[in-house]
């Protein structure tokens, strides 16, 4: 009997699918920036041309500055050898309003942010996969909850 390919089996055999008690295998990470994290992460840092979700029990409590060091490196002049100019960093319905002088402040070129706001929840989920697709942004960042939080309104 042939194996469903999108069965969660199948899945989760799939290497670019690391799930945190499982070693990584053959991924080059991205350093966040905090050493203690870069050792618990596959291949030392933030997983490349992946998904990566960070769960917390709210937002606004400092989880942003787990990804600032990186962001900074990808918004960076000549940090992406594929790309001939900096990679755009793509916030798409972020629950907060992005504040400049500290995004400034951790080293984010602010010129290569795009804030993506979507006037309903399909348009959300379109822009992220618009920015993924497009082969122009270094991140996407993306906050699935706020459509359950606005379902919920």
């Amino acid at each position: 009997m042939p194996r469903d390919p999108n069965s969660l089996d199948t899945l989760l055999q799939n290497p670019r699918l690391w799930r945190g008690r499982n070693p990584a295998q053959g991924m080059a990470g991205l350093a966040s920036g905090y050493e203690l994290l870069d050792r618990h992460l596959p291949g030392g840092g933030w997983p490349q041309h992946a998904l990566t979700e960070i769960l917390t029990g709210h937002y606004g409590i400092g989880e942003l500055r787990l990804l600032m060091p990186a962001l900074a490196r990808l918004s960076a002049e000549d940090t992406l050898a594929d790309f001939t100019e900096p990679g755009w960093i793509a916030w798409v319905a972020p629950p907060f309003q992005p504040y400049p002088p500290a995004l400034q402040q951790w080293g984010i070129n602010l010129s290569r942010m795009l804030i993506v706001r979507p006037k309903s929840d399909s348009e959300v989920l379109w822009s992220a996969e618009q920015a993924l697709s497009s082969g122009t942004c270094a991140a996407v960042l993306l906050w699935p909850e706020t459509l359950d939080d606005q379902a919920s309104r």
